[in-house]
Order: C-alpha cells, then sequence, then structure tokens
C-alpha cells in the first residue's frame, strides 16, 4: 500500500510539473549534508500545500537538507518571502505572474506566457524550472 501511495505521489508531482512551474529554486546543489538547506514554500490553498509538501519530501528523500515552510500566506505574502530569500522555492502559476506581478494582459499562449514570465523573473534573480512538454 505504502508504495502505491508513494508511486501515486511521484505520477502527481511529474503531472503538476507539467502544468506548472517551480519558482525560484536555485539548482546545483547536491545532497551533501554542508550546503545550505534548501527551504521551500507554498501557498494556502490545497493544491499548493500538496505539491509544497510533496516537493519537501522528495528533496528530503533525496538526501538535501531542506526546511518546510509549506502553508506560508498567499501572493502578497509568498513572493516577497522568494524575492528577499525568506524561501528558495514555491510552485506558482504562469499566469498570476504574467497578470499579478508583471501587471500584463491574459495570454492564451501558454508557451508565449511561460517565456515572458521566465524571462521577466531572470532579471529579478529568479528561475524558473523548464516545463515538462505534454
Amino acid at each position: 500500500m505504502k508504495k502505491t501511495l508513494w508511486t501515486s505521489l511521484v505520477l502527481l508531482l511529474v503531472l503538476s510539473m507539467a502544468l506548472l512551474g517551480v519558482v525560484g529554486c536555485s539548482g546545483g546543489q547536491s545532497g551533501d549534508a554542508d550546503k545550505p538547506t534548501i527551504i521551500v514554500g507554498s501557498k494556502t490553498f490545497t493544491e499548493a500545500l500538496l505539491l509544497g509538501s510533496m516537493t519537501y519530501q522528495y528533496l528530503e528523500y533525496l538526501g538535501y537538507p531542506v526546511e518546510n515552510k509549506t502553508g506560508l500566506g498567499e501572493l502578497a505574502i509568498i513572493r516577497p518571502a522568494l524575492e528577499s530569500g525568506e524561501i528558495n522555492c514555491y510552485w506558482e502559476y504562469t499566469g498570476t505572474v504574467l497578470i499579478n506581478i508583471m501587471g500584463e494582459e491574459p495570454s492564451y499562449d501558454e508557451e508565449q506566457c511561460y517565456n515572458d514570465v521566465k524571462e521577466w523573473d531572470e532579471k529579478n534573480g529568479i528561475i524558473w524550472l523548464d516545463y515538462a512538454p505534454l
């Protein structure tokens, strides 16, 4: 039963990665204990809590030192936390950043939306992971 649950969670994580991007993860770190702790945050709604928790657990499983700050707060709280370094990563919709952070109009071209947000956030020192092709 545990193996089935773990497999389901991993599949859910992969599917979620196809639909969302992880914001702010700097990458390039190994699982060595002497590396800085990765602080995983999330918003407070169910999907964000699940994705944040799964990310935290997966990084911990891989041997990374991690701190759990899931459920930190909504956009007005979590985005400044990412920008200030209080957290290192959280799951975010590209459309949320496009509209609420960048102040742009909604886009129905998902690839253009992703590229615009990724390029804009790179200027802020925030890295979006590549999305999984469908």
